[in-house]
C-alpha cells in the first residue's frame, strides 16, 4: 500500500490503481488502514478523471478515518487531512 500511496503522489495513477486494486481488502470489519486504501484508490481514480468512481471511495475512507483516528499511529493522522484535501478538490 505505501508503493502505491507513492505512486500515486508521483502522478503514476495507473501503476497505483492496480496496486490498490490488489492491495485493499473488501472485508466486513474494517480498520483505519483499509479506509485508507479506500482513500488513496479514489484519489488515483479522480486523478484519472474518474470522478463517480472517485467520489464514494474518497467519503468512504475519509469518514472511515475520521471515525477510527483514535486508533491510528500519530504518524498517520496527516492521512485524513490527505483524504478531505481530495475531497475538497473534487467539489464535495
Amino acid at each position: 500500500m505505501i508503493l502505491a500511496d507513492i505512486r500515486e503522489r508521483r502522478s503514476s495513477q495507473a501503476e497505483a490503481g492496480a496496486l490498490l486494486e490488489e492491495a485493499c481488502s473488501s472485508g466486513a470489519s474494517k480498520d483505519w488502514r483499509e479506509y485508507y486504501c479506500e482513500s488513496l484508490r479514489g484519489r488515483s481514480l479522480a486523478a484519472a478523471n474518474s470522478v463517480s468512481l472517485a467520489e464514494p471511495l474518497l467519503v468512504s475512507g475519509y469518514q472511515g478515518m475520521l471515525a477510527n483516528q483514535s486508533r491510528m499511529p500519530a504518524g498517520r493522522l496527516m492521512h485524513i487531512a490527505d483524504a478531505k484535501a481530495a475531497l475538497a478538490a473534487i467539489g464535495k
